[in-house]
């Protein structure tokens, strides 16, 4: 099965294999996602409005929809000949997710109260949306922690629409947050002895996951990435967004520049921040989770010198990078320089292995 995650930035296709309890890389690549020869700032307005249910123009959005859908399929097509199978996700702030707590109640009976309590917690039209739950654990209470998802459905069809357009056939559609959560675990042989907080950070949104010994406790996304730093930068210098893109890329040129990288991340990231620091105060309040171990950060961006140490300094928790080929058999050691970029994409083709 093949793993594809559609970043505003890049694709990123992935498959494994499973030997011997190890899992091994068969693929993984990424290519740029062809929004971007628009132009940076362009291309990151366009999939914003996407993200925020907003349709830009129909005939630029049918333009954009065949761009995207013959990468995929140069890209399969080299790389996958043989392999149709496909498993998706969906990520941004276009995905509603709800923690609902339940008294233990049978299949039917559960499924016909999580919709009641999501219609009465829930502002959209979930006529309008596909939804899904699933229960996380069962509380000191004994009441079921369940977790209600909810995405816009033309969000969804778009999304099969692409990758079928492509002669694939998709199997299954997942969440961002689901995905990365199973690479973790999956492929992290630490996953059942620490709690952390997960934190994909691409290039225009955050996906982030409260994780606890392998548990979920909770799931949020943020509108921050790659591109709110790019964009800092750019208004620091009055640049083109190419070129402080090139400039966030070279920490050896902020010396010369005097580009201080800590007042640039305490600018453009207080939501993140503010987001992961009530993620945690939620779970612990609520006693999902008793404490965090790490903070662990992948992603495109997660690759930014000392953004690391910063969210170390800023949130009071050890935080790291993390590789989820470093916990896989690669074949060639320069695959593992795509890691960050491919928890997600890795997560969906876990799915082949993952009983539910």
């Amino acid at each position: 099965m093949i793993g594809i995650d559609i970043g505003t930035k890049y694709i990123k296709l992935a498959s494994l294999e499973k030997k011997e309890q190890a899992f091994h890389i068969r693929y993984a690549l990424m290519g740029l996602n062809p929004s971007q020869a628009q132009g940076a700032k362009q291309a990151f307005n366009w999939y914003k409005q996407q993200a925020a249910g907003t349709n830009p123009s129909l005939g630029q959005g049918a333009k954009q929809d065949g761009l995207l859908s013959s990468k995929i399929k140069s890209i399969a097509k080299e790389s996958f000949p043989f392999d149709k199978r496909v498993a998706a996700s969906i990520g941004g702030c276009q995905i509603i997710s709800r923690n609902l707590e339940f008294a233990s109640l049978g299949d039917e009976e559960l499924q016909g109260a999580v919709l009641l309590e999501a219609k009465q917690s829930v502002s959209a039209d979930l006529a309008s949306m596909y939804s899904d739950y699933q229960v996380l654990s069962t509380l000191e209470n004994s009441k079921l922690d369940t977790l209600f998802i909810a995405v816009p459905s033309n969000i969804v069809d778009r999304q099969v629409h692409l990758i079928e357009s492509s002669g694939l056939n998709i199997e299954i559609v997942d969440i961002d947050n689901l995905a990365m959560t199973n690479c973790y675990n999956a492929l992290d042989k630490n996953a059942k002895k620490q709690s952390v907080v997960l934190l994909d950070i691409g290039h225009s949104y955050t996906n982030i996951a409260v994780i606890d010994a392998g548990a979920l406790r909770f799931v949020r996304n943020v509108n921050f990435g790659g591109a709110n730093i790019t964009a800092e930068i750019g208004d620091i210098y009055q640049l083109p967004q190419e070129t402080a893109e090139e400039i966030k890329k070279r920490p050896d040129l902020w010396g010369e520049l005097g580009l201080n990288i800590k007042n640039v991340l305490r600018k453009s990231m207080p939501d993140l921040l503010e987001a992961v620091y009530r993620s945690m105060e939620y779970c612990m309040g609520r006693k999902k989770i008793m404490n965090i171990d790490k903070i662990l950060l992948t992603g495109g961006t997660s690759n930014l010198w000392g953004i690391d140490f910063f969210m170390s300094d800023a949130l009071g928790i050890a935080s790291e990078r993390w590789n989820p080929l470093d916990y896989v058999e690669c074949g060639v050691d320069s695959k593992k320089a795509l890691g960050g970029f491919l928890s997600v994409a890795l997560g969906l083709a876990v799915r082949e292995w993952k009983k539910t």
